[in-house]
């Protein structure tokens, strides 16, 4: 059975509450009730909506990820929601209803046999469309355990619920506020939501050792109505945590760097140094990347400072020579890093040696989320801050707990 509640509907019924058994989805209003009325691939129609509306889940949190209506898609990952036998209808089903269609790259290829997948533009038609909750009354959730981690850790992913009233709720006013492509937006991150339901997993990264799961999908807003047995979470987490990392990377290793880029980093004002500077930086849009002069706020600086300097090193960036210049030693020292090694790894692994090894005592669930920790009892607050703390201290570095 399908049920469509419009999404201004949706967020009134209490059948948003509870969602045991149900597979759910948001999408186009118009879409679904295409679908509805077509010839679909299989016999099934509901089979046939469904591969669908789980393809589109998957696109639509890449589209939030890579902030892009143009996607890479290769056709294993076709096959892999489609089969191979009929991948090709869905595809010619998705360009009638305007959905997406494929188009060419740069060199005006449509793909390169080994070197580059075929290219998908989502119409505008399907991303700013008014948006409906599908339901799909299902069998019984998964879990998939692909990873060493404790029971308490693997029973909370397994366990623990959203309280989806109030999360799409808290979704929709946050888009709101945001103003800018709403219904785009918020169909991406309600994607997001909903696909931490029903498949649930547990696995360590393909190059690093951080611990992905089911619920490292979910937006900040929404994690905050996570909950488990009527209990909520708790969560910790280390303030300007790549920076002060980098500080625990450097000393662990006995390498050059300044005294002032440890103290501002300690101080919890290493980013609020780069607060209004001013410079062409490089944005990306419709996989396209551009330069534009602007002034960077807290939030752009740290974006910033990841893209030319923790995770990758970008010496055309205004803020990776700001760098240079407030901290020419440390800058010096990264310098001679990235041509050798990726930061990016270096930096999360060594988050993975603090984070993974936490394990509060009084709390019955908890998981890990890269460098936060989520837990039941609030009295293991102060342990867990003591653990954390402690790693610092051996290399006497004074960390912050928020």
């Amino acid at each position: 059975m399908i049920e469509i509640i419009p999404l201004e509907q949706a967020i009134s019924q209490d059948s948003m509450r509870d969602f045991s058994e149900k597979d759910v989805f948001v999408t186009s209003l118009d879409l679904i009730s295409n679908l509805l009325t077509r010839k679909l691939p299989l016999k099934d129609n509901n089979k046939s909506i469904k591969n669908i509306l789980e393809f589109l889940q998957f696109t639509d949190r890449q589209m939030n990820e890579a902030k892009d209506t143009l996607l890479s898609l290769h056709s294993d990952t076709l096959i892999s929601f489609f089969s191979r036998d009929t991948y090709k209808n869905y595809l010619d089903i998705l360009k009638e209803c305007r959905v997406m269609t494929r188009v060419p790259h740069d060199n005006n290829t449509f793909y390169t046999p080994g070197k580059a997948s075929s290219l998908y533009r989502f119409y505008n038609e399907y991303c700013f469309a008014e948006l409906a909750i599908v339901i799909i009354h299902s069998n019984k959730q998964t879990i998939s355990i692909e990873t060493r981690v404790h029971k308490k850790f693997s029973n909370a992913i397994k366990n623990s619920k959203v309280d989806y009233y109030k999360a799409i709720q808290a979704e929709i006013d946050y888009c709101k506020e945001k103003n800018k492509d709403r219904n785009n937006l918020l169909r991406s991150r309600l994607s997001r939501l909903f696909s931490s339901h029903s498949n649930r997993f547990v696995k360590k990264g393909t190059n690093v050792n951080r611990i992905f799961h089911s619920f490292s999908n979910l937006s900040k807003v929404s994690r905050q109505f996570l909950e488990v047995e009527n209990m909520s979470y708790n969560s910790l987490d280390i303030v300007n945590c790549q920076p002060m990392l980098l500080c625990y990377y450097l000393k662990q290793n006995n390498l050059q760097y300044d005294e002032n880029y440890i103290k501002d980093c300690e101080s919890g004002i290493f980013y609020e140094k780069f607060v209004g500077l001013e410079g062409y930086f490089t944005y990306k849009s419709n996989s396209k990347y551009y330069k534009e002069y602007s002034t960077l706020d807290r939030e752009n600086v740290k974006k910033q400072l990841y893209k030319s300097i923790f995770f990758m090193f970008d010496k055309c960036n205004p803020i990776n020579k700001e760098f240079a210049k407030l901290y020419p030693i440390t800058y010096k020292t990264l310098d001679e890093i990235a041509g050798v090694q990726s930061m990016a790894t270096i930096l999360q692994n060594l988050e993975a040696s603090i984070f993974n090894d936490l394990v509060p005592k009084k709390s019955k669930y908890f998981f890990t989320l890269f460098d936060e920790i989520y837990y039941t009892d609030e009295t293991d607050k102060e342990e867990l801050e003591k653990k954390i703390i402690s790693k610092f201290n051996l290399l006497s570095l004074n960390v912050k707990i928020k």
